[in-house]
């Protein structure tokens, strides 16, 4: 298998979930974050100070009063949400963009991304601001404001010691007044795409009851509320699904990313069936150069890991290990069929399972074909759009990495955890190309792939239709959203608002700099 040792050992490292996991009560540091991240390689060590040159623990760091106050109430400070305001005296309007980024999934980063391309596209005057767990990793990666989803635990010694005898009711009290601060002043909070209203790996009184406190805060706040072209379930946990249609139930204005996901919340009594149904935010990006497809019998196959172990947090090991086995199955029939492979993932955590398959692998005899195995570390959607472009077929679990492949016209066959991937594939007309990750079935899928295959040209033929039709669509939700703005849209130039940019990556062509890295 040749392979840089360098890509297929990890080494002495150690894969660690992303701090916003979970969604701890600890605010994580920006230090922690970008660590984690860079050890995993996935984020480049721009800007990133070395951790020697930090002072040791127990010595005071310099920090200026913004920082103190943010430190002692847990609130961020004053010129923290004025920042980007001040920054820009001619902002008219000020945009909180509210979802679980920053974390190290690049399905989510990227569904922010496009939109943050929108709204700079459609009112550039306008204040963003993101709502996250990780405010330090948006910032530095997207290039807006953000302000955490969480009060940073601690305070003053005075707080403390009273929380503990009050039996910590004072600081609860705090966490659910925590959200209303930050949102006084906002015109428009926007939650943009991303499986929103789902309790994957979540108990109720972790980001199913933060998604409520937000929400109740922005109507509370005065600012109108949108779920945009989001998606919806499963969600297992009775009281997650009270508070999540509850919260869903405050929106001034909801679309969908699939109609499972609005019959869903339909279920649930939330909305109807003239709730709107668009793509998914991550079709808007723009598409890297693809190299052509090949022709030869030995193809390109991009396949996608996900370290997962079940849809709850506990007992999924028998999962874990199992879809391990198949997947590794898999890939050594696809080597021994001469077909190159070239790993994909879409998450931080993904590495654990990537670094496990790798391992199998290279104990495995010598292959008889001149089949190679490829892995480039890649953290946003368009370096792995890029991946997928040297790619001719896909076999992928996450959600993004299925849409990537769509989004390219690369045929792609589904092993997914939700109903989601099948929904985006059978609306794209590919009926009968995924199973379920959990009990997928070894021969089946190794059928599928041959007739995908076998049919790759009138795939990418029907794909490339369905990507025509998403465009137009696109366009359609970004109007609905600039309908959305209290003020109306407005050009810098005092004319029409224009969509070129954002006509042009819904269009197919190369983002700029495509060629670059990505940021």
């Amino acid at each position: 298998m040749r392979a840089s040792r360098s890509h297929l050992s990890p080494g002495n490292r150690t894969v660690t979930k992303p701090a916003c996991y979970g969604k701890p009560a600890v605010h994580p540091s920006p230090q922690s974050v970008r660590r984690r991240c860079h050890l995993l390689g996935y984020v480049p060590p721009i800007g990133i100070v070395p951790l020697a040159e930090h002072p040791s623990e127990g010595v005071a760091r310099r920090r200026d009063h913004a920082e103190i106050t943010e430190m002692r109430t847990g609130f961020p400070s004053r010129s923290r949400l004025c920042q980007s305001r001040t920054s820009s005296p001619e902002a008219s309007m000020k945009i909180a963009l509210f979802g679980q980024f920053g974390c190290g999934n690049s399905g989510n980063d990227g569904s922010l991304q496009a939109m943050v391309e929108l709204l700079r596209t459609t009112v550039p005057e306008a204040e963003l601001v993101c709502v996250c767990p990780a405010p330090d990793q948006v910032e530095e990666d997207i290039g807006i404001a953000a302000i955490s989803s969480f009060r940073a635990e601690g305070g003053s010694e005075v707080f403390q010691t009273l929380d503990r005898l009050l039996l910590r009711l004072p600081g609860r009290l705090l966490n659910l007044l925590y959200p209303l601060a930050p949102l006084l002043g906002t015109d428009l909070v926007l939650v943009p795409g991303t499986g929103f209203l789902d309790d994957f790996r979540e108990m109720p009184m972790g980001w199913p009851f933060m998604i409520l406190r937000w929400s109740i805060a922005s109507r509370l706040a005065g600012a109108k509320l949108a779920f945009v072209s989001i998606g919806a379930g499963p969600i297992r946990h009775p009281l997650s699904r009270r508070f999540m249609a509850a919260a869903a139930r405050l929106c001034h204005y909801r679309s969908y990313r699939d109609t499972q996901s609005r019959d869903f919340m339909t279920s649930l009594g939330v909305g109807n069936a003239d709730d709107e149904v668009y793509p998914d935010l991550a079709f808007a990006l723009g598409t890297p150069p693809a190299s052509p497809p090949q022709d030869a019998k030995a193809l390109r196959v991009g396949v996608g890991v996900m370290s997962y172990a079940g849809w709850m947090r506990n007992g999924g090991e028998g999962i874990y290990e199992r879809y391990l086995d198949k997947l590794v199955a898999f890939i050594r029939w696809l080597r021994g069929q001469g077909h190159d492979i070239r790993f994909l993932t879409g998450d931080v955590q993904d590495q654990q399972a990537l670094w496990q398959i790798i391992k199998r692998l290279e104990n495995d005899p010598p292959c008889d074909t001149d089949s190679t195995v490829t892995m480039q570390p890649a953290g946003t959607l368009q370096e792995i759009m890029r991946e997928i472009a040297q790619t001719d077929i896909v076999v992928a679990t996450r959600f993004h990495n299925v849409v990537c492949a769509m989004k390219l016209c690369r045929p792609v066959i589904s092993l997914g955890y939700a109903d989601k991937n099948e929904a985006a594939l059978n609306d794209a007309g590919l009926a009968g190309y995924s199973q379920h990750v959990e009990h997928f079935d070894l021969e089946l899928l190794k059928d599928q792939f041959v007739r995908a295959c076998q049919n790759r040209h009138a795939i990418a033929q029907t794909l490339a239709a369905a990507r025509a039709r998403y465009a137009a669509r696109l366009v359609a939700q970004a109007e609905v959203v600039a309908r959305l703005l209290p003020r109306g849209p407005r050009s810098t130039t005092g004319g029409s608002t224009s969509h070129a940019a954002y006509d042009r990556n819904l269009s197919g062509k190369p983002y700029p700099h495509a060629g670059g890295d990505a940021g």
